[in-house]
């Protein structure tokens, strides 16, 4: 499959080279297949209750590899921001 920011980039540069001005699809184009580097990120907010509430997002190629880094940061945050009844989770409820 042929890189599709190249071949756009290849275009406008032959628009630009013929005195011509790039389209505004063929800028969008350009914007939209360019390389973005992959973005984790980590919220925190507090509920109601005053217990902390845990966003994880972890951007890796390996989805297992993303699984384990997301565990070992929710669960050392969870550590850090207990739940107000002292459990690190959601309490268990027997049935």
């Amino acid at each position: 499959m042929p890189d599709l920011h190249a071949l756009i980039s290849e275009r406008c540069a032959e628009k630009i080279a013929a005195g011509k001005r790039p389209s505004k699809a063929d800028l969008e184009w350009l914007e939209a297949t360019r390389d973005r580097a992959p973005s984790s990120s980590v919220e925190k907010t507090r509920n109601a209750k005053g217990d902390t509430q845990l966003s994880v997002k972890v951007a890796h190629p390996d989805p297992f590899e993303a699984e384990r880094i997301t565990d070992a940061i929710f669960d050392r945050q969870r550590a850090r921001y207990p739940m107000q009844d002292g459990t690190v989770g959601a309490p268990l409820v027997e049935p």
